[in-house]
């Protein structure tokens, strides 16, 4: 007997590629997989620095493949730890 809601055929997942037969709005075989998914290789701050002075917030963004709200709270985070003292002032810092 067929289960609601799930597909007969095996999917892909969009992240690993592995085969798995769940719910047919699924895109992923795990939740591991989704996460791995949100996850965003951002320059180092000297490359972003570089950027936001030649572009616009919104034009980094766009470009970074982000929301530019999502740009903007990296960069709050950023000067909240240069405020507290917990990352150096140096432009390529981390």
């Amino acid at each position: 007997m067929r289960r609601w809601h799930t597909s007969a055929a095996a999917r892909k997942c969009v992240q690993c590629g592995s085969a798995f037969r769940d719910a047919e709005t699924q895109r992923f075989c795990s939740r591991s997989c989704y996460w791995k998914s949100m996850e965003l290789d951002w320059p180092d701050w000297a490359t972003l620095d570089r950027l936001l002075s030649q572009k616009s917030t919104p034009a980094v963004a766009a470009d970074l493949g982000v929301r530019p709200s999502t740009l903007y709270m990296r960069l709050r985070r950023r000067r909240l730890r240069q405020s507290t003292g917990l990352i150096e002032d140096s432009p390529g810092a981390l």
